[in-house]
């Protein structure tokens, strides 16, 4: 069996709102494109990493994802959701809180590390946001 591979490239990352709203769903849309000669499948991830972090806090948190399908050179705009309740964090205390401060939010198909980039992920699209 022949294996073909493909080439995703992510532009254009929209939010529906500049900031998060306490107990409202956050809404954003990215364009992604087959920029290879063959269909293929890649999967959206959206993670949210804080600007300045705080002690025992993630580096980065997967909050949203979907798989796509697109046939060879086809651009489309994709638009995913974040819960509310999935922005929540654990504090040290064990309570769930809404987060404060500022946050990346990074959109791609791979973890947004330096790692991820020098195995050939396609860059990701980056917005800050505010809570």
């Amino acid at each position: 069996m022949e294996w073909y591979y493909t080439e995703f490239s992510f532009n254009a990352l929209s939010l529906s709102q500049n900031k998060p709203i306490q107990d409202q769903a956050f809404t954003f849309s990215v364009e992604v494109e087959n920029s290879g000669d063959t269909a293929g499948e890649t999967v959206i991830q959206a993670y949210l990493s804080p600007v300045s972090r705080e002690d025992n806090e993630a580096i980065s948190s997967l909050k949203a994802f979907k798989r796509v399908h697109l046939v060879a050179k086809e651009k489309r705009n994709v638009e995913l959701t974040i819960q509310a309740k999935d922005l929540y964090q654990i504090n040290n205390e064990g309570q769930s809180v809404w987060p404060q401060g500022r946050y990346s939010l990074a959109v791609g198909d791979s973890l947004p590390s330096e790692r991820s980039t020098e195995l050939g992920a396609p860059a990701h699209q980056r917005h800050e946001i505010q809570f």
